[in-house]
């Protein structure tokens, strides 16, 4: 046994606990909650359509003015379309975001996994620091169809008790259209992240078996092992992050003034981009170990092919000394009779 290959153990189990870890996260309700990819806060949607006491005064000395009752008709029919809306709203504070989510049937936050969607409202509400999660649901796992965010907020403002839709509460179609690619983006890492798992096992058990058998072939097989995991969670976090800051760029760019804003979990990237650490130097390890042992080979094989003083002919064959010449005397024995 050779004890310097338990160090590649150790980093290849790492490696694949924090791997196994940014899968599940989120898979039911309480559960790593704060390692979510992406978190959009809808805790403050609809807000600019809460009428303030200033629009309210204005509107009611507009309707006390004396300009007759054909133009009081005319603003009715005008406002008609945001009555209802208005009406709803008009008892909650522009303060209480708690309250403007609940009013509206929708949750404070959503918060998208890589294999899942949870929901929840914020604790004890959305404006204290450092508020906490209170999740109340989570999507099946794998269920991709269920992350489509904007889908999902257009349901609940439907069936909500104002009968609403992203629409209604101001939201663009660009902000609805960049909501409709999280879905495939999230397709896609999941793949990748169950690929990742399956890489960084495969290095582990290759870094046990090469703990028992230190040959060239074990080296090599795990060098491969190594760098193929590498390179699918260099490829995963890439894609989280770079795919991830592009949607939350988009989202808060087109959401703010409704009421919608985006954020990166930056919990997540910590620990896949800590995996991915750990493999860079598991990958050296082996390619240090590879290299030790091709130098060892080619020793062993100059050796072997090095002539022996003691080979004579063999000496003599591969570098042929001519020999000198020595007169040969035939002697002829004479029988005697």
């Amino acid at each position: 046994m050779h004890l310097p290959a338990g160090f590649p153990i150790v980093l290849s189990l790492i490696s694949f606990i924090l791997a196994i870890l940014a899968v599940v996260a989120g898979r039911q309700p309480g559960f790593m909650e704060e390692y979510y990819v992406i978190m959009f806060n809808t805790s403050a949607l609809g807000r600019n359509l809460v009428p303030t006491p200033t629009a309210g005064v204005s509107a009611s000395q507009t309707s006390g003015s004396g300009l007759g009752g054909f133009f009081g008709s005319l603003v009715s029919s005008a406002t008609a379309a945001v009555g209802a809306l208005e009406s709803g709203l008009a008892d909650i504070e522009a303060s209480a975001a708690d309250q403007l989510a609940r009013k509206l049937g929708i949750k404070e936050f959503y918060t998208l996994h890589i294999t899942d969607l949870c929901e929840g409202d914020f604790s004890p509400n959305a404006t204290a620091p450092n508020a906490g999660y209170n999740v109340t649901n989570c999507t099946r796992p794998l269920q991709t169809t269920y992350t489509n965010v904007s889908a999902l907020l257009d349901h609940e403002l439907k069936v909500g008790p104002l009968d609403l839709n992203l629409a209604d509460i101001g939201v663009v179609q660009d902000l609805q259209d960049e909501l409709d690619k999280v879905p495939s983006l999230f397709k896609s890492l999941a793949g990748l992240y169950i690929v990742n798992i399956a890489c960084t096992a495969m290095a582990l058990l290759g870094s046990v078996t090469g703990f028992f058998f230190h040959t060239m072939l074990s080296v090599t097989v795990n060098l491969a092992m190594a760098v193929l995991a590498l390179l699918m969670l260099l490829s995963g976090n890439l894609i989280t992050t770079a795919g991830g800051n592009k949607v939350t760029e988009k989202v808060t760019k087109y959401g703010t003034s409704a009421g919608i804003t985006a954020s990166q979990g930056t919990k997540f990237l910590a620990i896949t981009w800590a995996a991915f650490s750990l493999m860079i130097i598991c990958t050296a390890y082996w390619v240090f170990q590879f290299m030790l042992l091709t130098k060892s080979y080619k020793w062993r094989g100059a050796k072997r092919s090095a002539p022996s003083e003691l080979d004579l002919s063999r000496t003599y064959f591969s570098n042929p000394i001519p020999l000198p010449t020595v007169p040969i005397r035939v002697y002829q024995r004479l029988d005697r009779e």
